[in-house]
């Protein structure tokens, strides 16, 4: 679960995807960067439209395993 946030104007918008990361035997570090970078295509392609997130714009919220993750 990546969860990554961005500027709207004077609040915040936030988003989570639930991503796997493609080399699922690589580190924690890296299957987590590969993570975050697949999550934050996801939100530009998903919202640029409806409140402008882009990969740029976006900044890592939290990123967790989808099994240690709670609402």
């Amino acid at each position: 679960m990546v969860g990554m946030v961005h500027r709207v104007g004077e609040g915040e918008c936030y988003h989570v995807r639930q991503v796997i990361a493609p080399c699922l035997s690589a580190p924690e570090p890296v299957a987590r960067k590969q993570a975050e970078i697949l999550a934050g295509a996801r939100i530009e392609a998903e919202r640029r439209d409806w409140c402008g997130a882009t990969a740029a714009s976006l900044r890592i919220h939290g990123v967790e395993r989808a099994v240690d993750w709670r609402p």
